[in-house]
């Protein structure tokens, strides 16, 4: 979003980073783990942008993710044939 903008005729941009350094670690650490598990939940709320945005992460890193919220939403399908989940 960030690229887009600046591709804009504006004279000046103050672009301020929101996200506390906490939230950053988490969802360095979450890419991480992602990427040696074969399947990752995020636990959560559902409209929570920090948890939607952790579970868009994990997927982009390429590990199937589901971003569930209670434990009536979980699936024993979910871990079907996966060895390492997290």
């Amino acid at each position: 979003m960030i690229a887009e903008i600046l591709k804009r005729p504006y004279r000046e941009v103050k672009i301020v980073n929101t996200l506390c350094l906490e939230v950053t670690r988490r969802q360095e650490a979450a890419i991480e783990l992602s990427r040696e598990v074969d399947v990752m939940f995020v636990l959560g709320g559902l409209h929570s942008a920090n948890t939607q945005e952790m579970a868009r992460l994990c997927r982009e890193a390429g590990c199937v993710t589901f971003h569930i919220e209670t434990w009536e939403q979980f699936s024993p399908s979910m871990v079907e044939d996966r060895k390492v989940a997290a």
